[in-house]
């Protein structure tokens, strides 16, 4: 008894857990889940990236892809401004809005549509087509060929309300081509896109060729600066070494105009030291024809004229005494 009572526990236990994982929802980060049979005002519950679980009866799951479609929209015969037919081919991509509130509205009228992604991508493109349908009516055929821009910034604007009411938003669009529109059995090559074409064409092979132009004048241009930058750095480069050697030389001269003075002066210096030796000299011969002189000539004379003198006295003394006598 006790063996069946556990058994049956076991089984039971096993028999949750098998619920609980198959009926635990999984939503990745690109895809919306919708958890119907909720309380509340809206009867239902979102979520992106996280998990649900489901009661059986009680609750129903369904995704939503968050990635964006990419369509091809194709419009024929719209007519622009001027009364002019035109095929316009137009590539957008779509995607469930991002916000809250358009989440909410993709919720409740499109979540049928979750798992026919064909009905979806035609729900969006037929939305898509009579805005682009109307958008052209607006402008002249000039306009859509060369400001492709502001009727795709145009059909943005204009699609927003219409897509969010089911909740969808354009996320990109392109103006893949545009061309005239042209009636069965006729065959004209030359009609209003034709010849704008034709203008296109030849204004961009002329910008081709004036870029080409340019570019040669540019390149032309780049050759000869670096030639002539190449020539000024040789003749600045002639001018550093010719300065070098200037200075070199001028070293050289001034180190031999010091060695010169500085010979100069030893010479001048040995030829004073000569002359003062020489004036010494002279001095010294002078000194001695001097001496000799004195020594001849004056100290005999005054020896002479002392004689003549003590002469005269002793004549002087003779003559007065007969005087007196």
């Amino acid at each position: 008894m006790i063996l069946l009572v556990t058994t049956l526990l076991g089984l039971t236990l096993i028999a949750i857990v098998i619920q609980l994982i198959t009926k635990m929802k999984i939503v990745g980060g690109n895809e919306l889940g919708v958890v119907s049979g909720k309380g509340g005002k809206k009867g239902f519950r979102s979520l992106s990236g996280g998990r649900a679980f489901i009661i059986p009866i009680l609750n129903k799951f369904s995704k939503l892809d968050l990635t964006p479609y990419t369509i091809e929209v194709q419009v024929e015969s719209a007519i622009a401004a001027g009364v002019v037919p035109l095929n316009v081919k137009a590539t957008v991509s779509f995607a469930i809005a991002s916000n809250e509130a358009g989440r909410v509205r993709a919720a409740t009228r499109v979540l049928s549509l979750a798992h026919d992604v064909d009905q979806l991508t035609t729900t969006a493109s037929d939305i898509i087509e009579g805005h682009l349908r109307d958008s052209i009516a607006s402008i002249t055929p000039e306009q859509v060929m060369k400001d492709k821009d502001t009727l795709v910034a145009k059909m943005i604007n204009v699609c927003k309300g219409d897509l969010e009411n089911i909740g969808l938003e354009i996320t990109t669009m392109n103006i893949a081509d545009v061309d005239d529109h042209r009636l069965d059995g006729i065959n004209e090559p030359d009609l209003y896109i034709a010849l704008l074409k034709r203008v296109q064409t030849a204004n961009a092979e002329t910008k081709a060729r004036q870029a080409r132009a340019e570019a040669k004048a540019a390149s032309i241009v780049q050759a000869e600066g670096r030639r002539a930058e190449v020539q000024v750095r040789a003749l600045e480069n002639e001018l550093e070494n010719l300065v070098a050697e200037t200075r070199v030389l001028v070293a050289a001269e001034n180190q031999q105009r010091v060695v010169g003075m500085e010979q100069a002066q030893r010479d001048a210096a040995a030829r004073v030291e000569g002359l003062k030796r020489q004036i010494a000299a002279e001095k010294e011969g002078i000194e001695m024809l001097r001496n000799k002189y004195e020594a001849s000539i004056v100290t005999p004379t005054l020896a002479e004229k002392e004689r003549m003198i003590l002469g005269a006295k002793a004549d002087a003394a003779k003559i007065h005494g007969k005087a007196q006598g």
